[in-house]
């Protein structure tokens, strides 16, 4: 099995596997007032300092949600005394499709934000209570968008900004406090973390309406028993990412990236890289080969076992265009026809030699029947 597939799940780390087995031994409730539940409420708290001093976010609330997707829908759904709501087109769905009054900041033909656009739709708006919210990294493309210069223009018309960080942890520093961010959404499972676990930390700018109620857990935002075992190896999995090894498995593994895009395009030389030369992390490429449609190179793939996808992995299994990519303006024969392919802290490097050259072969094959 070779799996290129990182931006929808990363393996789990092994130490991480190891400390939710052994958190799930001590079972308990930490709502519960006796001396058990006091100790696992101990375990969650520590957790939740942690993040706050991992991401650098002194003086601000976390909470404990199920998913990235769900971190997003409570900020955006509850977040109180906001007239306008901004993002791009380019952003998750869990954030598109969080609301139906968002104003759209359109991005270029590399995915990055038009930031003369968003000076001018924040000048129409007459100083009125705003919020926009801004991938730090795309799920399908791994661009970087300029948080630093959007910030700027957010904070000059007295706006606060929420970043989906989903896709960043154990890729790009995050510092909540230098970015000047108000909110930011964290995710389990990208990284190494384990699937069903994610935060949400905010500012004191930013005020909640509760989004389940029924128990008054995280801060009366979002009730229900909170799960110790998952919170705990999403903690650990964070402090991995602090270690020299680690950090030197991504420098290694980023690497990667511009050989097999080099590949890729002298294998086909019509052959699209979304973002290419732009800022990204180097842990992903989407590509399209004009003419080929994506299913006739991941079914071929499958068959040898070999994972990849056609873009986002979010949206059940209902084939979907790349709507990061319609938005970077493409055709409708490019942006319903892209792969991803990505990679992480696991991979091999001859892994993605094997998916490089079964996809010269199904090319080979194209342009045999082309010709």
């Amino acid at each position: 099995m070779i799996y290129l597939d990182y931006n929808a799940n990363a393996p789990v780390f092994k130490e991480v596997i190891e400390i939710i087995s052994t958190q799930m031994k001590d079972y308990g409730n930490p709502s519960a007032i006796h001396t058990k539940g006091k100790k696992l409420d101990t375990v969650v708290d520590k957790c939740r300092q942690n993040f706050l001093d991992h991401f650098n976010a002194p003086n601000c609330k976390i909470i404990f949600t199920s998913s990235g997707t769900e971190s997003n829908n409570v900020l955006l759904k509850k977040v109180k005394d906001i007239d306008y709501f901004f993002t791009l087109p380019s952003e998750h769905a869990s954030v598109l499709e969080s609301r139906n009054d968002f104003r759209f900041i359109p991005v270029d033909n590399n995915g990055i934000i038009e930031l003369s656009h968003l000076e001018r739709q924040l000048k129409k708006i007459n100083k009125k209570k705003f919020l926009i919210s801004v991938m730090l990294v795309n799920n399908e493309n791994g661009i970087i968008q300029p948080i630093d210069k959007i910030v700027s223009i957010v904070k000059k018309y007295g706006g606060l900004i929420h970043c989906d960080g989903a896709q960043a942890i154990g890729k790009i520093d995050i510092d909540f406090n230098n970015l000047g961010i108000d909110a930011l959404t964290l995710s389990g499972h990208k990284f190494g973390g384990p699937i069903g676990v994610a935060a949400l930390i905010f500012n004191n700018n930013i005020s909640i309406d509760s989004f389940l109620q029924g128990g008054e857990q995280e801060l009366g935002i979002r009730s229900g028993t909170i799960n110790t075992p998952l919170i705990s190896g999403f903690n650990h999995a964070l402090d991995l990412t602090k270690k020299k090894s680690y950090d030197k498995i991504m420098k290694t593994i980023f690497g990667w990236q511009n050989e097999l895009e080099n590949r890729i395009i002298k294998a086909y030389s019509k052959a699209i890289i979304f973002g290419k030369g732009q800022s990204r992390v180097g842990n992903v490429t989407q590509f399209c080969i004009p003419g080929i449609q994506s299913e006739s190179i991941i079914f071929p793939m499958d068959v040898e076992g070999i994972y990849i996808s056609s873009g986002s992995s979010c949206s059940s299994k209902i084939k979907t265009e790349s709507h990061v990519v319609k938005s970077m303006n493409y055709s409708e024969q490019i942006y319903n026809n892209t792969i991803r392919v990505s990679w992480g802290w696991k991979s091999k490097k001859n892994e993605l030699s094997i998916f490089m050259n079964k996809l010269k072969e199904i090319i080979d094959i194209y342009k045999a029947k082309a010709a």
